[in-house]
């Protein structure tokens, strides 16, 4: 029982702690703080693994704005005209 906790806290902590660490550090310094708590967990894993399965007209039936931008607002509309126009790779890139 020793040998195979041991075995589990070296495979599973232990021998990754250098990859993890520069993963963490990179990923906090862009993700990191407030902004965490805007996402779900699969939203999340989403972003850094990756979907192919966006929905872009339901992103933008949900999106919320601030202040006197609305979905009607000109800019809005226009920023959504632009966005639905980027192929695959440009709207991912975007998120």
């Amino acid at each position: 029982k020793e040998f195979v906790q041991a075995y589990l806290q070296y495979v599973f902590s232990d021998a990754v702690q250098e990859q993890y660490s520069a993963f963490s550090s990179g990923f906090l310094k862009v993700c990191g703080g407030e902004i965490l708590s805007l996402f779900q967990p699969s939203e999340l894993m989403a972003m850094v693994v990756g979907n192919n399965n966006y929905n872009w007209e339901e992103m933008e039936k949900n999106a919320s704005y601030k202040g006197e931008f609305s979905a009607s607002h000109p800019t809005v509309k226009m920023f959504w005209e632009v966005f639905h126009e980027f192929p695959l790779e440009k709207k991912k890139q975007f998120l």
